[in-house]
């Protein structure tokens, strides 16, 4: 009885056997596929942490370290490059980051940059003004950048020497003008923003003259026996002359209409402060501009003077055989003048140039008025031992030949004797020479 029934529990404990040992293969494999589905799960979480930056699960620890532990099994890689402007000059001071690292860099003055980050990692550029840019490494080395200006939050600032204010919250007086609003047709800077600046009057002292001063007045009269005109500061140097800068140099001019120019200048500026700034030197390719103008002047309407027969009809004279209008002969017949101006710009990163030359070549409709003018400007930009030392310089020449008249010229054409003449065949010059009268 016994040797029969071993021989039926004999298979049952080999089938038991079996069954323990796949069990026991089954749960450890079970177990290996667990392990391997959280670490797949894990990694899955974490690049979608680092894709999904605004999740407040980022502000968890345990997230914050397994990123760390996600960078840290990565290898790093080194970037550098260059960010421009859409004009191609260098930004310094954009910020490199890597979001939610606290990792970052920012350019220096050329706009260079490097640093080293984890393969895979995602770069931020951004500067105040800028649209920013998230740019993937993807195991690049060199990454150049070019941001392009956020028009829409930028906003105009005005900077006034005692600080700078958003040109909305401005409460001084100030207009500003720039080369697209000058008068075309002038010659002086002065002339060409008449009639742009309330409360600004500009005019020539005397039209027939080239030579004549231009009469300011930005805030009424001010002094007995000081200037009555604004103070003129030229590139940040006060007391300049306007006719030493010619306007297809100047960049900008800001009119200070109220007291707050006092402010940064004193005393001088009470007759209020006209701001020039002129053109700087930019990098890139030489470039050449020209400006060439032709004037011809003319008397539109003038008080004409007796003529012979109503001089000796009203009994003013003695008649001494001639017919000569005086107004005529001391005014020239459509005096005619002509300005060129040749600049240069260019040079590269580290040093730009800025060249101006012109000539001026005016005559007056008095006789005997003209003017010759040989202005040049030049503007440089130097940086040197890696940005740390920057030359800036602003030379000009002026070099002014002038013929000057009597103003009285004019009043004498209104009283002399339009019987008498002007010339003398006998003498040696040809003219008539008065030793009185």
């Amino acid at each position: 009885m016994k040797q029969p029934l071993l021989n039926y529990v004999k298979p049952l404990i080999r089938l038991f056997s079996i069954a323990i040992i796949v069990q026991v293969i089954g749960l450890g494999y079970v177990q290996a596929e667990n392990k391997t589905g959280r670490e797949k799960s894990l990694e899955e979480a974490n690049n979608t942490v680092l894709k999904s930056t605004n999740r407040k699960i980022l502000s968890t620890p345990k997230v914050t370290s397994n990123i760390m532990a996600f960078y840290t099994n990565l290898a790093d890689v080194t970037v550098a490059g260059t960010v421009t402007d859409e004009s191609g000059e260098p930004i310094p001071g954009v910020t490199i980051s890597i979001p939610e690292t606290g990792l970052g860099t920012a350019t220096d003055l050329s706009g260079k940059y490097s640093i080293t980050v984890p393969e895979g990692s995602t770069l931020i550029f951004s500067f105040i003004g800028f649209e920013s840019q998230r740019i993937v490494v993807n195991n690049q080395n060199k990454i150049d950048v070019t941001l392009l200006e956020d028009v829409s939050s930028l906003e105009e600032v005005v900077v006034v020497g005692y600080g700078s204010v958003n040109r909305e919250n401005l409460t001084s007086a100030v207009s500003s003008l720039n080369e697209k609003d000058f008068v075309a047709g002038t010659v002086s800077p002065l002339m060409a923003i008449q009639g742009k600046v309330p409360g600004l009057s500009i005019q020539s002292t005397n039209g027939a003259d080239p030579n004549s001063e231009i009469s300011i007045q930005l805030r009424g009269v001010n002094s007995v026996n000081a200037s009555q005109g604004p103070l003129i500061v030229i590139d940040g140097v006060p007391g300049g002359n306007i006719n030493s800068v010619v306007k297809e140099d100047i960049a900008s001019i800001e009119v200070l209409r109220d007291a707050s120019g006092a402010a940064i200048y004193g005393t001088r500026a009470s007759g209020g402060v006209i701001l020039i700034t002129t053109k700087s030197a930019k990098s890139g390719e030489l470039t050449v501009s020209y400006t060439g103008e032709f004037f011809a002047e003319g008397v539109r309407r003038y008080n004409k003077p007796l003529g012979r027969d109503r001089f000796l009809e009203e009994g003013l004279g003695n008649d001494l055989g001639h017919n000569t209008d005086w107004f005529d002969e001391v005014t020239n017949d459509v005096p005619v003048s002509y300005r060129n101006v040749l600049s240069f710009s260019g040079g590269v990163e580290n040093a730009r140039i800025r060249a101006t030359i012109s000539n001026r070549n005016a005559t007056g409709l008095a006789i005997g008025t003209d003017r010759n003018d040989t202005q040049a400007r030049i503007n440089t930009d130097f940086i040197m031992f890696d940005g740390f030392l920057k030359i800036t310089n602003n030379l000009s020449y002026n070099k002014r030949k002038s013929n000057f008249s009597n103003n009285d010229i004019f009043r004498m054409a209104l009283q002399l004797n339009p019987t008498e003449t002007p010339y003398d065949a006998s003498m040696p010059h040809g003219l008539n020479v008065w030793t009185g009268g």
